[in-house]
């Protein structure tokens, strides 16, 4: 529901690269078991449900050895909302995904007041706002790691839709998305960075976390955090810090060279899908 508390559903970093011409988008899996301010060892998802943004953030640059200021999170009605506002996305889509899509998006019907059509093509296709969301979270095949995989075709997808438009466009884009999203940053500086995302045509890489060369343990750790990923968060800070600065970083220090922006997809309790 709109305004309700809960977890969050995706954690991505988006870093911004003007020098280079490269947007960085990295993943981190909601399950990861990192230590948040004041309540222990908990899954990642968590910090969102204890503290919104400001603790999801503040838990991002204590584990991972960044300096995000800026974030934006959009909640799974305005995820909707923002797809179908710019005409949905094309994905490349398996039988299996198709077939995994239209069974686990039926239950939405009912609640967005509106019939779905059921996707009926694999390949290249354009999914509608609530396909889109459903096939965002699907982990079938390959687990969290497949899934971020979706999280960030869907958000290339996005981009690729928002590029074709006219530039004349853009502003009333931006306002639209200022009215779906919930941010620190002002409407001029998006505008500012979709201005040069759109014109620049930037190289985009992407990293998901925990990699396999962290060789992370997973499963029910115990009856308090349930089913979590744990893997060493200081190899993982070197990793992230490799990845978005190109540049090593020391075990275990932070780094206040950069900033970049955390963009949080946040659940609510009434319709994350809960393990």
């Amino acid at each position: 529901k709109y305004g309700s508390v809960g977890r969050s559903d995706v954690t991505m970093i988006v870093s911004i690269d003007r020098v280079n011409n490269k947007i960085k988008m990295t993943s981190i899996a909601r399950d990861s078991l990192v230590p948040i301010a004041g309540h222990g060892e908990e899954k990642l998802t968590h910090a969102w449900a204890y503290g919104h943004a400001k603790l999801a953030v503040k838990t991002l640059n204590k584990n991972f050895g960044l300096n995000i200021t800026d974030y934006a999170y959009i909640n799974f009605n305005e995820f909707v909302d923002a797809i179908d506002y710019m005409g949905g996305v094309y994905v490349d889509l398996t039988e299996a995904e198709r077939v995994h899509l239209n069974k686990s998006y039926n239950s939405w019907y009912q609640y967005y007041g509106e019939y779905i059509p059921k996707v009926e093509d694999t390949g290249r296709v354009l999914l509608k706002g609530a396909q889109a969301l459903s096939y965002s979270r699907d982990r079938t095949n390959g687990g969290d790691t497949s899934r971020t995989g979706r999280q960030r075709e869907v958000l290339m997808g996005l981009y690729e839709r928002a590029k074709n438009q006219p530039l004349s466009r853009l502003p009333g884009t931006v306002a639209k998305m200022m009215q779906l999203c919930h941010t620190n940053l002002t409407s001029s500086e998006l505008l500012s960075i979709a201005t040069w995302a759109l014109t620049s045509s930037p190289e985009f890489e992407s990293l998901s976390l925990p990699s396999s060369e962290l060789k992370p343990w997973r499963g029910v750790l115990n009856r308090q955090t349930g089913w979590v990923y744990v893997y060493d968060l200081d190899a993982a800070s070197t990793i992230i810090h490799s990845f978005v600065y190109e540049e090593d970083l020391p075990v275990g220090k932070e780094t206040t060279t950069t900033t970049t922006t955390a963009t949080v997809a946040k659940g609510t309790t009434t319709t994350a899908a809960k393990k």
